[in-house]
């Protein structure tokens, strides 16, 4: 359709730079798009890097960041402690790259994964004109029980009877 209206344009003496500024366009993607040719015809390079790893050391990284000492951390701790003991494999991406095709990028380290669904509240009493955090605790469940045990609680930590004091919420 932008074709059309171009190649219209142009019929009726607009000038093709100006019509392709107008709709935001260069005007080599539409005369690429006069040629037939609508997708990318762009490729890569059909030749492997001359710094691929090969087989043996592709091997040798995996060997490496699943052992014992190391299976718990990243590469991004790996590469630097490795290269604290004189010893370099690959760079930190290339680990990165190695471990993701092998699936094994998941989780690593000795931390459960967190779990989804889970929340938790935060209950905090505040003095508002020191600006400073007198009391709070975190639970599992949003109740009124606990924020009023918190707030007797925390009246009797710092002195204060709790039937004086004018709470306010915000």
């Amino acid at each position: 359709m932008i074709r059309r209206l171009m190649d219209d344009a142009v019929t009726a003496g607009a000038r093709r730079a100006q019509a392709c500024a107008l709709l935001g366009l260069r005007v080599r993607t539409v005369e690429r798009w006069r040629g037939g040719r609508l997708e990318d015809a762009r490729h890569g390079p059909h030749h492997a890097p001359a710094n691929k790893l090969s087989g043996p050391e592709r091997r040798t990284v995996l060997a490496t960041v699943n052992a014992a000492a190391w299976r718990d951390l990243s590469p991004h701790q790996i590469v630097p402690r490795l290269a604290d003991q004189g010893q370099y494999l690959a760079s930190e991406s290339t680990s990165y790259r190695v471990l993701r095709a092998e699936q094994l990028l998941a989780h690593r380290g000795r931390a459960k994964a967190p779990v989804r669904g889970v929340f938790l509240y935060l209950y905090l009493m505040m003095d508002v004109w020191r600006r400073k955090v007198v009391g709070w605790a975190v639970h599992e469940v949003e109740s009124a029980d606990l924020a009023a045990r918190l707030f007797t609680e925390t009246c009797g930590a710092h002195g204060h009877d709790p039937a004086g004091i004018v709470p306010v919420c915000g």
